[in-house]
This record gives C-alpha cells, sequence and structure tokens, in this order.
C-alpha cells in the first residue's frame, strides 16, 4: 500500500455517484503526476499499475505519437490531446487543494505514465494531463471503472480477465516455484517484457486458456479455429474461483516443455501444429485415469503427480516423443492441419487410451 500527498487545483467534484466515496475530475501538472508514481530513487513504481489491463508495451504507434507531442510545440496542448489518468484510492482525505491519497492504484493510463516518465526532461509547468481521482472500496465499481476506461482503446474482451481475482492468484501461485521449476502466467500483456526472464517460461493468457482446454476439458480440437468457443468456458468450466490452481500450472509447464524440446529440435517441427493434441497425449500418458472436478482436492493431488513428472529432465523428452508416436499412429499419413485439428482426431486419442486402460484391466 502506498501513500502521498499531492495538490490537486484545477479540479471539479463530480455529484454523488452510487459505491463512490468521492470523486475528482480535472487537470494535473505533469510533473506533480510524477512524484506520485515514482519513488525516491525517481522510478517508476511497477505495482502502481497491476489493475492496468497491459503492462507498458513500449513505443509503438500510439506512444510514439504521444512522445512526438512532448517533443513539439504542442506540448502545451497535451491536456487536450491525452485520454488522460484514472486514480483509483481505497483511501482519500482533502484539506483545501491538497489531497492524501493510500492505498491507491493508476487503473488507466499506463502507456502514457511510462512516457512522461521516460521524458520527464521535457517536461514543464505548461504540460498538463486530464485527471480522474475516484474514491472507492467497492470492488464492483472499480472493476467497472476499469473495464469503462479501457474501451477507449482496442482491448480484447479476454484481456479484461486479468482483472480477475482468480488470476490474480495464478499469478502468485507461479511464482511460489523455485526458479528452476517456475514458469509465469502472464495475466497482463507485456508484464515481463523489461524482467529479462527466458521467453519460454512466460506463458500468456490465450495460451494457458489453449493448455488447459487441450488437458483438462480434452478439446484440443478447439484451441485454435474454435477458440472463441473455448474461451467462452472461461468462469463456467475453467478458470472459476473454486477451482484448484495446480492444473493451471502443470498445463503452463506442459507447453514450456513442448517449447523447449521444439526449440531444442528435440522434436519435430511439423508437431507444432498439433502441440496441443500433444499435449493431451502428455496428460494421459502421465495419468489415464478419470479426472476428478478442478475444484477437487484429488485433482490437486493428481497434478502435483504430474508436476513430478514435467520437472523430470532425464524423462521428459522420452514423455514427449511418445507422445508424438501416438499421434503419428493416430492421424496416420494424411498429416496436415486441417486433420489434426477436428474433433475425430480428439475422439481418436481418447479412444486409444481408453483401450489401452480396458486391455490392462
Amino acid at each position: 500500500s502506498i501513500a502521498r500527498e499531492f495538490v490537486f487545483d484545477k479540479k471539479v467534484v463530480v455529484p454523488e455517484l452510487a459505491g463512490v466515496t468521492e470523486a475528482y475530475l480535472g487537470f494535473l501538472k505533469a510533473t506533480d503526476y510524477l512524484e506520485l508514481i515514482c519513488d525516491e530513487d525517481k522510478g517508476i513504481i511497477k505495482s502502481l499499475f497491476t489493475e492496468n489491463i497491459r503492462d507498458w508495451v513500449g513505443y509503438n504507434e500510439i506512444n510514439s505519437e504521444i512522445k512526438s507531442t512532448l517533443t513539439s510545440d504542442a506540448k502545451s496542448r497535451f491536456i487536450v490531446m491525452n485520454n488522460g489518468i484514472t486514480m483509483i484510492a481505497r483511501t482519500l482525505r482533502q484539506t483545501g487543494d491538497k489531497f492524501f491519497s493510500g492505498d491507491f492504484q493508476i487503473v488507466n493510463g499506463c502507456q502514457t505514465s511510462h512516457v512522461l516518465h521516460d521524458n520527464k526532461t521535457l517536461l514543464s509547468d505548461s504540460v498538463r494531463i486530464p485527471f480522474r481521482l475516484i474514491a472507492t472500496q467497492d470492488e464492483t465499481v472499480i472493476e467497472d471503472i476499469i473495464r469503462a476506461t479501457n474501451r477507449q482503446t482496442e482491448v480484447k474482451e479476454d484481456q479484461f480477465f486479468a482483472m480477475k481475482n482468480f488470476a490474480k492468484r495464478l499469478e502468485s501461485y507461479f511464482k511460489t516455484f523455485e526458479v528452476g521449476q517456475r514458469v509465469y502466467y502472464e495475466r497482463r500483456a507485456h508484464q515481463y517484457d523489461s524482467q529479462g526472464l527466458e521467453k519460454l517460461r512466460i506463458v500468456a493468457h490465450q495460451n494457458l486458456v489453449r493448455s488447459v482446454g487441450a488437458m483438462f476439458l480434452e478439446e484440443p480440437h478447439v484451441t485454435i479455429r474454435a477458440f472463441r468457443g473455448l474461451m467462452a468456458k472461461v468462469g463456467k468450466d475453467m478458470f472459476k474461483d473454486t477451482d484448484k490452481l495446480e492444473p493451471y500450472y502443470v498445463a503452463a509447464l506442459a507447453l514450456y516443455r513442448i517449447e523447449q524440446l521444439f526449440k531444442a529440435k528435440k522434436i519435430d517441427a511439423k508437431y507444432k501444429l498439433a502441440r496441443y493434441q500433444v499435449l493431451l497425449v502428455v496428460r494421459f500418458l502421465m495419468d489415464n485415469s478419470r479426472l476428478p472436478p478442478m475444484n477437487a482436492n484429488k485433482m490437486a493431488d493428481k497434478c502435483t503427480e504430474m508436476m513430478q513428472k514435467l520437472w523430470d529432465d532425464a524423462q521428459i523428452e522420452g514423455l514427449f516423443f511418445q507422445a508424438t508416436e501416438i499421434i503419428e499412429e493416430i492421424a496416420g499419413a494424411n498429416w496436415d492441419r486441417d486433420l489434426i485439428h477436428t474433433e475425430r482426431i480428439t475422439k481418436a486419442i481418447t479412444e486409444y487410451f481408453r483401450k489401452q486402460t480396458q486391455a490392462v484391466a
């Protein structure tokens, strides 16, 4: 929780709103704003932006235009050329034009904030930014504000899942593993870009949805062409607040392992188009029993056993190579994208392992 005092003199009071303690609209000096979001070493406090849909994406077209404004004679017009900043505080006190804000987040304006910080030597008192200051402790109101303010730029619907508590729990859970066993759930787009992590270990939300859908919903055929239908199951059949976290880590770890083997050329590149079918086969090879619900303790136990197998460097290559051989056997000579991404292949995989179970019985 970070607290700051700041002067907000150019403002108007917003009329009473349901769920909002108080709110103000106005314009803040860019230099004063940087004092809000920077630490004592003048670096941006990254934790203030964890409620943003996206992290800093660098100088794309839009961010380059923001910078161009600051480097031109038009910088005094920045106030009317920028969508501005939205700050939500759970604690807010006012004395005249001076405000004390505690436990606050910048929920919209991450890109503007980074451009301003990166070009702070260009700032003067003439550069002001539109500023929305909202005090509330209502989580529903906070989520609605984040969703609404982020609609001003193109944001895919699935990116809003980053606001959910389950997504935040997943992000934290993934970081509890030792560094050598760790994969990173990219809850917010680009959040790990500046941390120098191995790219393969970073699993984007959409790819985690695909991996979980393939391994635990047993639907690899909908991970690519019918992905919208798979996304519709988020919050219903998967990624529910009551779900155990272990299956999601297993799915991310398995995806990391197959990408690692592709990069090392230990698996033929032709299997890339069937990576999610391979992941389903890998899950069957690790545990061919009927899976319990995603919220069951038994599911967590089973996934803990799968983790041990996926961590085993001595066996991982053989596990995935066996999986590709099974896919090759099932697909036969007609190896192409149109065939692999069909429900018929998925049913053939499940039937293959059903027969294996019957043979053992």
